[in-house]
């Protein structure tokens, strides 16, 4: 499948309705949607977090239209915070994220030149 960025950006889009509340439009319900919206409404909550795991259950199956995403802090440390993320449509939750994010370095990234010692 292709697809260009302006519509996968749109995909994942959501807005801020209330303190640890987000709303999206649901275009697709999948799988990766879903998953992409309550990530991204999590580290939106979270302002600049870099996620470190996620794992998600869905409860119940989804269709096309509104859902709503609540974002709750279970446990937040200095390096790291564990969230909840619940995705209800029509009143009913639909699937349920447990998200652990850092404010630490990134592990994949590369030292820079400087850092390296000969």
């Amino acid at each position: 499948m292709h697809s260009n960025d302006s519509d996968a950006s749109k995909t994942l889009d959501v807005q801020a309705i209330g303190p640890g509340r987000w709303a999206a439009e649901l275009a697709r319900p999948d799988a990766a949607v879903l998953i992409g919206l309550g990530i991204n409404a999590t580290l939106d909550e979270l302002c600049e977090r870099r996620l470190v795991a996620v794992t998600t259950h869905f409860v119940a199956p989804a269709t096309a239209g509104h859902v709503e995403i609540t974002v709750g802090h279970i446990d937040r440390t200095a390096a790291r915070t564990t969230t909840d993320a619940r995705i209800r449509q029509s009143g009913r939750v639909i699937a349920r994220l447990l998200l652990t994010t850092t404010t630490g370095p990134d592990p994949d990234r590369r030292p820079s030149a400087a850092h390296w010692k000969e």
